[in-house]
């Protein structure tokens, strides 16, 4: 039993995982912190326009370092970097309407406040994001560069 879970640990706890959780801290925090600038100095007063911005702020600031750090992309040829643009941009606007569903329903049909209902449907999508960028997105590319 101890072996399997040990190896579970070790599968999930990775320098990838590890570093995607941190990429993703980052950019939930700049989403958070852009969705309280919208709504709370530059006065947005609809939050679900608030939390669009945000996300989109987030999503053009996350492609780097998931590409670079995380993911170690090295693919530089112009072919690989449209399909990683692309493909990290599509399915992140897929992500985003899936998050903005989910929002719109836990602000609307329950009593959450708005910020919590934006921690927990940013923690959902993280799972999703990281999904999509490991099988779809950020292949090794390597091989792709000869």
């Amino acid at each position: 039993m101890r072996e399997k879970i040990e190896s579970l640990i070790k599968k999930f706890l990775n320098r990838e995982t590890i570093t995607y959780l941190i990429v993703g801290m980052c950019t939930s925090a700049v989403s958070i912190g852009t969705y309280w600038l919208y709504t709370r100095v530059f006065g947005i007063s609809n939050e679900h326009v608030a939390k669009f911005l945000s996300m989109f702020t987030a999503m053009v600031f996350a492609f780097y370092p998931n590409k670079i750090w995380v993911f170690q992309s090295r693919g530089k040829s112009g072919r690989v970097l449209l399909h990683e643009i692309w493909t990290f941009f599509t399915t992140r606007a897929f992500a985003v309407a899936l998050e903005q569903g989910l929002f719109f329903a836990l602000v609307e049909f329950t009593p959450m406040h708005d910020m919590i209902a934006n921690a927990f449907s940013m923690a959902v999508i993280v799972v999703v994001n990281y999904l999509f960028a490991k099988f779809f997105i950020f292949k090794k590319n390597d091989e792709a560069e000869s």
